[in-house]
């Protein structure tokens, strides 16, 4: 999976490199973490790699530069395995600013955190919310027996040293002896 992916359906590769985007893992890290090159179309028409060894400076600028320093045409990026398909969900409800930001604090261990807070609310109540935390758990302990039906179908986690290519938001396997936009023999 990708680290940092919003929840909406609705975002590029690009748009989410460009604003550096965040999901229920904020805490922990951004989008950013994943890029590892992006091809930048610049306003000369040139399209230039960049990665965080040929260009730090120019590649930090990108990720959350909102496309002022060119439109990212295609990127690399890092898959990172997921330790199972399930979640062990914690909801706590709070009564104050004071509160969640200490419930947030307390569970900064947490792979997923939301929280959902009454900014409207004036007084001691402002601020009061419903947080939910998520951590990755095996399917045994996330769901009593019983709970849901067999699964069919196994989606297996992809090898953490897996990159992908993406170009005009094509997804394509990528590996050092293949050329660039292309499916090797095996993925075809």
């Amino acid at each position: 999976t990708l680290p940092g992916v919003p929840g909406s359906f609705m975002v590029t590769v690009g748009g989410a490199i460009a604003n550096n985007v965040h999901g229920k893992d904020a805490h922990r890290f951004s989008f950013g973490r994943a890029v590892r090159a992006v091809e930048l179309l610049g306003a000369d028409g040139g399209v230039t790699t960049v990665t965080r060894d040929s260009d730090g400076l120019l590649f930090r600028s990108v990720l959350g530069g909102m496309g002022l320093l060119g439109i990212v045409v295609a990127a690399e990026l890092q898959l990172e395995r997921i330790p199972s398909a399930w979640v062990e969900v914690e909801t706590v409800r709070t009564f104050s600013l004071a509160e969640s930001l200490e419930v947030f604090e307390r569970r900064s261990e947490r792979d997923f955190a939301l929280g959902w807070m009454n900014s409207l609310a004036s007084g001691p109540r402002q601020g009061a919310g419903v947080i939910s935390f998520a951590r990755w758990t095996e399917r045994a302990k996330a769901v009593p027996a019983g709970r849901i039906g067999s699964t069919r179908k196994r989606v297996s986690a992809v090898e953490s040293q897996t990159r992908i290519s993406i170009s005009f938001g094509r997804l394509t396997p990528k590996s050092d002896s293949t050329p660039r936009g292309s499916l090797t023999a095996r993925d075809r």
